[in-house]
């Protein structure tokens, strides 16, 4: 890896999270036991999973804590995974870190092969960090009052996306930037893509490609 010289042993604290594969499960437990032994030997204080994983490590590490921060977030899997994954994700969470077991895994740096060789060089603090943005979504309602209060909060890496579900109807959508108004959309649907995730379901509903590096917001 090309990458940047950081303080060793920065990691006390990991969560992870594991796909549902039963065609897997057997590689996915004898990996996931080699994980806890590797990082045992680093020191980490702290290891929870995800339902996933505590089941295929017969409840041998707690569940994970969804609104805690932990130093080091792993998914196992596919990019779904890692999707599920940031959407557990805390202010100060440190770093996420994909390895895929999956079908689809252009935001998996790792594979089983290489995992311990990359988690190595991760521990001595050899790595680069990919940055890439994410939408913070609210989900606001208001009471017999009148007075709003909010039911939801959420984070996507690829997108925020609002629908009718199986409901074929047009809605009138309208949008703000800085509480200053775009435009108002009459459609189906309207998402709101990270250029992460404008090749996934943007993409399908014919939005364009954007590079990573572009600090932007599609909407489509």
């Amino acid at each position: 890896m090309n990458a940047t010289k950081i303080k060793k042993n920065q990691f006390k604290s990991v969560a992870i999270y594991t796909h549902h594969k039963p065609k897997k499960e057997k590689q996915e437990r004898q990996f996931l036991h080699e994980l806890l032994s590797f990082f045992a030997s680093k020191g980490v204080e702290k290891v929870h999973g995800d339902l996933r994983t505590v089941s295929l490590l017969s409840d041998e590490i707690p569940i994970v804590q969804d609104d805690q921060s932990y130093d080091l977030k792993i998914g196992i899997g596919g990019d779904g995974t890692l999707l599920k994954m940031v959407r557990t994700l805390q202010k100060k969470d440190g770093l996420l870190l994909g390895i895929n077991f999956g079908t689809l895994g252009f935001l998996s740096e790792l594979t089983p092969v290489d995992a311990f060789q990359g988690l190595e060089a991760v521990f001595d603090g050899e790595y680069r960090v990919d940055e890439r943005m994410i939408i913070k979504a609210f989900v606001w309602r208001k009471d017999e009052n009148g007075n709003s209060y909010k039911v939801h909060r959420g984070y996507a890496l690829n997108e925020v996306a609002f629908g009718h579900g199986g409901q074929a109807r047009l809605t009138n959508y309208s949008v703000k930037i800085n509480r200053r108004k775009l435009s108002v959309y009459r459609s189906d649907g309207l998402v709101f893509a990270t250029p992460t995730g404008s090749t996934a379901y943007s993409l399908s509903a014919g939005g364009p490609i954007v590079s990573p590096e572009i600090d932007c917001v599609v909407v489509t």
